[in-house]
């Protein structure tokens, strides 16, 4: 997440509730932090979804091959979990 996205909405949730930026940006961080922590660690089973903002997914992806930009060698990227969101907003 971007931090100009996060210092955006952390802006607009201080002025819209009348609280300093830094308790916005407390509570935006913590209830992300909480979404990240359910999804890799609860009974959730990989999903959360909010209705009418979206949905984060855990997919795991494969080990592949890659190579170092640096030197150009080769090498393999491991395996692992990663969370994925998909917006539920109207385009």
């Amino acid at each position: 997440m971007s931090a100009t996205f996060r210092d955006t909405v952390t802006r607009k949730i201080a002025a819209k509730h009348d609280i300093s930026i830094t308790a916005a940006t407390t509570i935006f961080k913590t209830i992300f932090e909480d979404i990240k922590e359910e999804i890799t660690n609860g009974k959730v089973g990989g999903r959360i979804s909010i209705h009418g903002f979206g949905a984060f997914n855990k997919v795991h992806r494969k080990a592949r091959a890659g190579h170092n930009p640096a030197t150009g060698k080769p090498l393999t990227i491991a395996a692992r979990d990663v969370i994925t969101f998909k917006s539920h907003m109207n385009k």
